[in-house]
């Protein structure tokens, strides 16, 4: 969520704010005890199976009508833009990347990824190994392409 504050600033709001998984009260992050534990093997009780399931998950934070503005959100960094009249959110090819178009009095673009690195590869991943198996994948294909090419050369000639 892309939000304007009244200074201007573009601003982007992580999803575990807005989550209507939220508690309402008694969150802050402690999870409730679990009442005892489940045997699989025991008779259904009919009372047990109409208790309401509770969707809440304990894990977010609490819900807080206000929505604190940390300077890490910031889209526009520090740059107070003048007069924003409209924000547009574009969809990128990329997997979890966006662009955020701010215009009015002053145009701003830039580039934002919601899920931050999740789909970066890290500093020590094996490109050396991944690059071997690309070039034996190559190899493969040529292989196998030349032994059906010869065999239905073959086939052609028995044929005939």
């Amino acid at each position: 969520m892309i939000l304007v504050n009244g200074k201007n600033q573009i601003f982007q709001l992580e999803q575990h704010f807005y989550t209507s998984r939220r508690p309402l009260s008694g969150g802050n992050g402690v999870k409730p005890e679990p009442e005892e534990p489940v045997n699989p093997f025991a008779p259904i009780d009919e009372t047990a199976a109409k208790k309401p399931i509770n969707l809440k998950n304990y894990d977010f934070i609490t819900y807080d009508p206000v929505f604190p503005e940390r300077p890490q959100q910031m889209v526009s960094y520090n740059v107070e833009l003048s007069e924003i009249r409209s924000v547009k959110a574009f969809s990128t090819k990329l997997e979890s990347t966006s662009q955020v178009f701010a215009f009015g009095h002053d145009l701003y673009f830039t580039r934002v990824s919601p899920e931050k690195q999740f789909d970066l590869l890290e500093e020590d991943f094996p490109y050396a190994l991944m690059f071997i198996g690309i070039i034996g994948l190559y190899v493969a294909d040529f292989a196998f392409k030349t032994y059906m090419k010869d065999r239905n050369d073959r086939k052609v000639f028995l044929t005939q």
